[in-house]
């Protein structure tokens, strides 16, 4: 009960901030990038720079790059934060790489 209640809170709060793929089941929500921009140098970046860690969605065998895969079993107020700093991370990646 606890892991559905944590995940569904954590799903919630990202629904309100971004527009990850459908999540049906399971505690990982896949989060396409904009422009797509570079998933391994951007997941590199967000753990060495910002404290981050998401997985690149090739680890998931997507095809063409450009997703993140973040785990909502993640502690809601831990979540949150990080989900703060990928977001203003991918606008300014998305700025440089223009």
């Amino acid at each position: 009960q606890q892991i559905r209640t944590r995940t569904k809170a954590n799903l919630a709060w990202l629904r309100q901030r971004a527009e990850p793929l459908h999540v049906s089941a399971g505690w990982y929500a896949i989060l396409p990038l904009p422009d797509h921009q570079d998933e391994y140098g951007l997941v590199l970046t967000l753990l060495e720079q910002d404290d981050v860690l998401v997985q690149p969605g090739f680890f998931y065998d997507f095809p063409d790059g450009g997703w993140l895969i973040l785990s909502l079993l993640t502690p809601e107020p831990d979540f949150q934060e990080g989900v703060t700093r990928l977001l203003q991370r991918c606008e300014t990646f998305a700025s440089v790489q223009r």
